[in-house]
């Protein structure tokens, strides 16, 4: 089996669904996280000079989506249908474009500590009165008429897309205990997901970052 080491910030980020796939498919890999203050020169050491970077016995793989599918792949949450890997694909960007608006929001940049009182209820205001009405709901709503009559988003298994809707909803859960309220079957599946022995041994052994 390969050597697998994952190169990021410490926080949950581009780099948490990589670790959640890792999870579920109880794939030992080192989770190296770079700390702010240590950046500048480590960044001199990696390839491009980016992360997330996902060393595979020496042979580094950019880019977060290329690794997150390479690891659902390797722990068996991609499925063999090329036309249902292409769907689950589709939905997993979805999920991801919400993260990304998510913490642009957020200015990951900035430490809470950082940021004025009026910055902060800026922040609050645009999560609240614009990202959740008129980005999040739209795409719950979907979400939750899907899941109403299916065990699983696309097959008869958990694939990555479950992780991915898991993984980015109950980050925002645990932060606005009330986002899913009208999309039952979606905050069911949520829950199950996290019920899943290996996700629920991470999720409550993983390190705690402020994002």
């Amino acid at each position: 089996m390969s050597n697998y080491t994952l190169t990021y910030f410490n926080v949950e980020g581009r780099a948490e669904l990589i670790r959640w796939c890792f999870a579920f498919g109880g794939i030992q890999f080192t989770d190296e996280r770079i700390h702010r203050e240590d950046w500048t020169e480590r960044k001199k050491t990696l390839p491009g000079g980016q992360v997330p970077v996902l060393f595979i016995d020496d042979q580094p793989l950019h880019q977060s989506t290329a690794i997150t599918r390479y690891v659902a792949r390797e722990a068996g949450l991609v499925p063999e249908d090329n036309l249902t890997a292409a769907l689950c694909d589709a939905a997993v960007e979805t999920v991801e474009d919400l993260r990304t608006q998510y913490y642009k929001i957020l200015q990951p940049g900035k430490l809470r500590e950082w940021l004025s009182e009026a910055e902060k209820s800026d922040i609050e205001r645009q999560i609240t009165e614009d990202f959740f009405p008129n980005r999040l709901t739209p795409i719950l709503a979907k979400f939750n008429q899907r899941l109403q009559s299916r065990g699983w988003f696309y097959t008869e298994k958990c694939t990555w897309v479950d992780i991915a809707i898991c993984c980015f909803l109950s980050n925002l859960r645990a932060h606005y205990q009330t986002v899913m309220k009208g999309f039952p079957f979606v905050e069911s599946h949520v829950n199950k997901v996290l019920s899943l022995k290996n996700i629920n041994n991470w999720v409550q052994n993983r390190p705690e970052t402020e994002y």
